[in-house]
């Protein structure tokens, strides 16, 4: 990764924040740094006395992703920190991760560069998963519309009677399920932010 130092600055730690389910860059994603050594959180303990710090989205020990996912802290002192990855933005549809061990160093390269830690996140939408099947005989039903009451959107099942729904609001919901020549199938679910919920679903012919 390109080692950056502009106007004296050097970039200490820096990563990518995707979606751990199809890799799309997440823009926006907070990046905090939770834990540092002894000379990090002074500095936090003394900037956090001014004003309208508690508002700030970028301070010395937070940030944003950009457009591509991409985040940085920079002149960060040399130890080890901890981070925490979240995506405020889109609700309770994705789960937070944290990053332990991220070793900053002070010392360069033979090259004479400075050395940069890197950090990635890969953060889990919250998904329901499944199978639908007949209930008189066990056998998949394909093509059964899956979808979320009040969501106009849906996914069919496929040749396996399998379905997945990925990136919900992590609410509690109601799952419905129709397919021709089945009675309706609705069911309320409790879901948590990043997990995956597998309901299977037996249907009874009409």
């Amino acid at each position: 990764m390109t080692v950056f130092e502009t106007f004296g600055h050097v970039v200490a730690i820096t990563g990518r924040v995707s979606d751990a389910m199809d890799g799309t860059y997440l823009p926006g994603a907070l990046v905090q740094i939770l834990q540092g050594p002894t000379e990090f959180q002074a500095n936090v303990a003394t900037l956090s006395g001014a004003p309208g710090w508690e508002t700030l989205t970028q301070r010395i020990d937070r940030t944003l992703s950009q457009v591509d996912g991409v985040y940085t802290f920079i002149d960060l002192p040399a130890g080890t920190y901890q981070l925490n990855f979240s995506l405020p933005q889109a609700g309770r549809r994705y789960g937070s991760l944290q990053v332990n061990n991220v070793s900053v160093a002070t010392a360069r390269d033979p090259a004479g560069r400075a050395q940069v830690s890197s950090a990635d996140a890969a953060l889990t939408p919250t998904q329901i998963t499944g199978k639908v099947t007949r209930q008189d005989n066990n056998q998949p039903v394909t093509g059964a519309r899956v979808s979320l009451q009040g969501d106009p959107a849906f996914v069919l099942t496929d040749a396996a009677g399998q379905y997945l729904i990925s990136g919900i609001e992590a609410v509690k919901p109601t799952v419905a399920v129709t397919a021709a020549n089945f009675k309706p199938f609705s069911q309320g679910v409790s879901l948590t932010p990043g997990a995956l919920l597998n309901l299977n679903v037996s249907l009874t012919p009409a």
